[in-house]
């Protein structure tokens, strides 16, 4: 959360330090694509493995300055939905979980533009989750690690006051899931492949 202030605190000081700076605000919207991996785990009389998470979708509200000589900085305020999917087994035979996650992120990119291309990059600092777990194992559930803060690559093209919008969010320290289910708790580290976006939006 330090570190997030600390980088609202400079834009706001970038945008109304700068005396030439152009304010826009839009809207964009696409498809996630992200894969996180790891291990088969056991905890008490169950074994956990992961399979293959769905498409999700991301809407988020833009915000972008632009500062002479081509930089740009773009606070935005994202919802992120994905769903993620495991499989269960016992002794009492296997049965599959489904996990749909709703994230609230405000990345904030630093980039350029040239000519109608736009490059970027900057921390993704996720505030909220709030999860719905479809399980026939009713004490089931999943404590996602969002604690530590993200990176995001990715280019633009600028059609007018449309664009289409790529980008790589990713997280540059391993986190730690923690499942819970039949009484007991066991954490698993997780490979993270990374969350491709896609996205198109406009500016007003």
């Amino acid at each position: 959360m330090k570190a997030l202030l600390l980088t609202i605190t400079m834009v706001l000081a970038t945008a109304f330090g700068a005396s030439a700076q152009i304010f826009e605000i839009g809207f964009r919207g696409g498809v996630n694509i992200a894969k996180n991996d790891f291990a088969q785990i056991s905890t008490g009389d169950y074994r956990i493995s992961h399979l293959q998470s769905n498409v999700g979708y991301q809407v988020a509200l833009t915000t972008r300055i632009s500062i002479p000589h081509f930089l740009q900085i773009s606070p935005e305020f994202q919802m992120v939905s994905h769903t993620y999917r495991y499989r269960i087994d016992s002794k009492m035979g296997s049965s599959k979980a489904q996990v749909s996650v709703n994230r609230f992120e405000i990345p904030v990119t630093f980039g350029f533009k040239i000519w109608a291309l736009r490059l970027f990059g900057g921390p993704v600092f996720s505030i909220t989750q709030s999860k719905n777990i479809e399980s026939i194992k009713r004490d089931f559930d999943v404590h996602y690690d969002d604690s530590k803060m993200a990176l995001v690559f990715g280019a633009a093209l600028d059609l007018g006051k449309f664009f289409i919008d790529a980008r790589y969010n990713f997280n540059p320290k391993q986190t730690s899931d923690k499942f819970e289910i039949g009484g007991t708790t066991r954490s698993a580290k997780i490979k993270d492949n990374g969350m491709w976006q896609f996205s198109a939006g406009f500016f007003f």
